[in-house]
């Protein structure tokens, strides 16, 4: 992105970049305190849209002025981001435990979106919908989730995690292995 800019009386001018990309309805920042007239315009985050306008603000430090593109351009739309909240990768539950699965997404271009979790091990998989669900108590070992966010122009992002779950087979609070190692009865509370 670039423009030409000056200022009658020779001052130093600082400008900041916003774009639009529904013909002016709204606009978002790009960047500010640029000393210089151009810069690369990185547009991963920003929402897509056909009616792409860039405004250029100057500031000499008292006066400012601004201008906007004179003809509108296209943005190709953006994926969503998706983020596991919780569990984090390596967690351990006991096997009677529910499992909160908490994640989050963000979809750049303010679409519509669709969550799923995929709840898997080495017996099988199962889903669930939504962003905050909570799984049942699962068989111990190991096992993996994906959390996959669609938006409703068909673009998605997935994030996984894995985690244990440990045998508790007396539902004492103690997981088996524990149990063990110290002398317990894992299988009388």
């Amino acid at each position: 992105v670039s423009w030409h800019a000056s200022d009658e009386d020779g001052d130093a001018l600082m400008y900041s970049v916003h774009y639009s990309p529904d013909a002016g309805a709204r606009w978002f920042p790009v960047t500010s305190g640029l000393r210089a007239k151009s810069f690369v315009w990185n547009t991963i985050g920003s929402p897509g849209g056909g009616g792409g306008l860039i405004r250029v603000r100057a500031c000499d430090g008292f006066n400012s002025a601004e201008d906007t593109s004179d003809a509108p351009f296209s943005l190709a739309g953006q994926p969503p981001l998706a983020a596991i909240l919780q569990p984090t990768s390596g967690t351990r539950f006991l096997q009677w435990e529910p499992i909160a699965l908490v994640g989050e997404a963000l979809d750049p271009d303010g679409l519509a979106m669709n969550a799923a979790w995929t709840i898997g091990s080495e017996h099988g998989s199962f889903a669930i919908d939504g962003l905050r669900v909570q799984a049942p108590p699962l068989d111990p070992g190991g096992h993996w989730a994906r959390l996959d966010i669609e938006d409703s122009d068909g673009f998605a992002a997935s994030r996984e995690i894995v985690f244990d779950v440990l045998a508790d087979s007396d539902r004492d609070g103690m997981d088996d292995a524990f149990e063990q190692e110290h002398a317990f009865d894992p299988g009388n509370a």
